[in-house]
């Protein structure tokens, strides 16, 4: 009779064991999935606010010289250098924006995109003038 019993604690403690050795491990899972999407955000706000600075570069060479002066940043040809540019951020890593200009179109006076590059990340900022 206390062999029996002896089987049947033994048997149970193995189960709950697996049980709790199973939920741990997937919660393990879940937490380091969640992580590296934590990582990614980084990035991608870095990704995005790097995009805006090629925005606001092509805002401030139409302020400067009108619209005729982003006209080059069609994507064809020779590009002037605010129609791209790579950033070195405080921490030593690089990120960097290119901006594609269209006039015409549906755009009432020209359409911006700007597409920024941080590690591997990329987002689009755009705007229509």
């Amino acid at each position: 009779m206390n062999t029996q019993k002896g089987a049947a604690v033994l048997f149970l403690s193995i189960v709950m064991t697996a049980v709790i050795l199973a939920i741990g491990i997937g919660l393990s899972t879940l937490l380091i999935g969640n992580i590296r999407f934590l990582r990614g955000i980084d990035d991608s706000v870095v990704a995005l606010n790097v995009a805006d600075t090629g925005i606001e570069a092509i805002l401030y060479e139409e302020r400067l010289g009108g619209v005729s002066a982003i006209d080059d940043c069609d994507g064809t040809g020779p590009q002037p250098g605010f129609c791209s540019g790579t950033l070195t951020l405080s921490d030593g890593t690089t990120a960097s924006y290119s901006v594609i200009v269209e006039t015409g179109g549906g755009c009432t006076t020209y359409c911006a995109e700007s597409t920024g590059e941080y590690q591997g990340t990329t987002r689009r900022a755009e705007i229509e003038r």
